[in-house]
């Protein structure tokens, strides 16, 4: 969907763009009259020539005012696709590109993902899946830390509250302009990288820094004395300075100091960039008592964000003169320039060693949140869940996948207990949306942990943790069957369920195994299951299985199922109470013509 605001400005910017080009043309024409005319016509040179110089800087301008104007072109542009990416979630219009879907698998694989099933089974971390829907600044840092967040560790309901508060405290102000820059303005070092940096002293004796200094001093008085009575002592001097930097180097870190900029300058790019913004956020997080953002508010010892940002910038211009030969050489002639810079950048380094890797971290922090708040700011009809700390129990209504287009989902109820309804045992024939609910109810509640709104009109919750197992695979890397890969899951969530208040997600419970077998095992499960403090879903085919609320009271059953209208099957995906009063396998098999 475009923004009717955003196609006006980028309009406007081409316009002015094109007006630019030509003024430019026009600019650069006259400079070149100005310049030949007088050689052919022998005449005009001492009017031409100034009027060139003026048309020259002219020019200068217009380049650089362009270069500005492409550079906000190219912002509107990233807001553009940013907007584009709402789709995703609310229509079927948005579709990645291979290019996209490929650099997403590029991204992933450099993350550190553990090897709980939660990420297969709910499809978080998949092309298209849901973390792809959220990440869209393409930084691997922030990534991470969504990962982190997602990851399926126990959590207090005062954690979750808190990660909501920051969320919700990013969801107004000028966040979208925050991704946008951060985007266009991506990481290029680490955070370990950075430790690094900022571990690496640059002026090991302080001795040799004054040293330098008395040897300038007693260069510039040569220069007085040559100038004012022709003695060539200075020459000396001169010379000697070749001797003196390579010598100077081991204690003052000269050729050093320009890496050790260069290591923040992407860094420092993106900090320069958003801390207006940041600050803004810190400001109104301490106000709530948001415990965000706080390093950017820190001046310990008199060292303030942006005093610090600047003096950084100020070092990396003045180390930059290096790339210009002539220039440095004939600046160091003069002044100890390299190593007066050197000086600074070692002392701002000692008040940055601790503070700026929170600003960093903090900088990943604020992306992360930002996206989620996108998310969030971006799902239609959603809500924020309602986090309980007392009875375990989880209650919705409207609940719906957020991955399938709004036109084709279907939203479903749920009502979970530790007293009444602990476990939900739920029946239904094939393709009539078990699974379907399961991963919808899932990846709800991660969107909840991790501090999201939600698909649904209602959600309360517990803190649970989300333990799945929906689909199961050969393991080749440990030579495990598809049913002991099974087995070996369903037992860690039976341990995780009896240690820690958990909601568990189990589709067709032992399906590897005969139905004699797979019976009596479930039986068994499910009621060690309901002897834990976790409560939870199992979708199963065995209709014996929904007997068992027969014997246990806080077993409740449900189903979906089918019709069959005019030799088709309907489904309406909708979850009903009662076990499934019929199966629809051998009216597949038939209509199929497999008889």
């Amino acid at each position: 969907m475009k923004s009717k605001f955003l196609s006006s400005a980028l309009n406007s910017v081409n316009h002015k763009l094109e007006s630019i080009s030509k003024a430019r043309l026009v600019v650069g024409s006259l400079v070149l009259i100005c310049w030949f005319y007088p050689v052919i016509f022998s005449s005009g040179m001492a009017v031409l020539y100034p009027c060139s110089l003026l048309f020259i800087i002219s020019f200068v301008v217009l380049v650089y005012k362009s270069a500005r104007i492409k550079e906000f072109k190219t912002y509107l542009l990233q807001r553009e696709k940013m907007n584009e990416r709402r789709t995703f979630q609310n229509q079927t219009d948005f579709k990645y590109t291979p290019d996209e879907v490929n650099r997403w698998g590029q991204l992933l694989a450099k993350m550190n993902l553990d090897k709980s099933a939660h990420w297969d089974d709910l499809d978080l971390v998949k092309a298209q899946g849901l973390l792809q829907a959220i990440h869209s600044t393409g930084n691997a840092e922030s990534l991470q830390l969504l990962i982190n967040l997602m990851r399926r560790n126990p959590l207090t309901s005062q954690q979750m509250q808190e990660r909501q508060n920051k969320v919700q405290l990013l969801t107004t102000g000028p966040r979208r302009k925050s991704l946008v820059l951060l985007t266009l303005n991506p990481e290029t070092s680490s955070v370990n990288s950075t430790y690094t940096l900022l571990k690496e002293s640059l002026l090991e004796n302080q001795t040799w820094l004054y040293a330098i200094y008395a040897y300038y001093a007693a260069l510039i008085g040569c220069y007085g004395l040559f100038l004012l009575s022709g003695n060539t002592a200075f020459a000396a001097l001169l010379f000697g300075l070749f001797f003196i930097f390579p010598v100077a180097n081991i204690r003052v870190k000269i050729f050093k100091t320009l890496s050790w900029v260069s290591g923040f300058e992407a860094q420092l790019n993106r900090l320069h960039k958003v801390k207006k913004m940041i600050q803004h956020y810190a400001e109104l997080a301490e106000k709530k008592k948001i415990p965000m953002l706080a390093s950017y508010l820190d001046s310990t010892n008199g060292l303030s964000f942006e005093n610090s940002i600047h003096e950084l910038n100020r070092i990396i211009g003045a180390m930059g003169l290096r790339q210009n030969v002539i220039v440095y050489g004939i600046v160091h002639a003069f002044l100890p320039w390299d190593f007066y810079w050197t000086a600074r950048a070692e002392k701002l380094r000692t008040k940055l060693e601790k503070i700026y890797l929170r600003w960093v971290e903090d900088l990943v922090e604020f992306e992360a949140l930002a996206l989620l708040a996108e998310y969030s700011v971006n799902i239609e009809q959603g809500i924020w869940p309602v986090i309980k700390s007392g009875q375990t129990a989880l209650i919705g209504s409207g609940i719906r996948h957020p991955l399938i287009p709004a036109r084709y989902v279907v939203a479903n109820d749920v009502a979970l207990d530790a007293d009444n309804r602990k476990c939900l045992l739920i029946t239904g024939s094939n393709m009539s949306g078990k699974s379907t609910f399961l991963r919808t109810l899932g990846i709800n509640l991660v969107l909840m942990r991790i501090g999201c709104r939600v698909h649904a009109a209602h959600l309360e919750s517990s803190p649970f943790q989300v333990l799945t197992s929906l689909k199961r695979v050969d393991s080749l890397e440990e030579s495990l069957s598809t049913f002991y890969s099974e087995v070996k899951n369903l037992k860690e969530i039976r341990d995780e369920c009896v240690s820690h208040t958990s909601i568990y997600l189990i589709d067709e419970i032992f399906r590897g195994t005969n139905s004699r077998e797979r019976l009596i095992g479930a039986q068994k499960y499910i009621k060690a299951l309901l002897q834990s403090p976790s409560i939870g879903l199992v979708t199963t085919h065995d209709l014996e299985l929904s007997q068992m609320d027969q014997e246990y009271s806080n077993l409740v059953n449900e189903h979906f199922a089918d019709t069959i209208e005019n030799g088709k099957m309907i489904f309406d995906y909708k979850k009903k109470m009662g076990p499934c009063p019929s199966t629809n396998a051998l009216k597949v098999m038939e209509m199929e013509g497999v008889f």
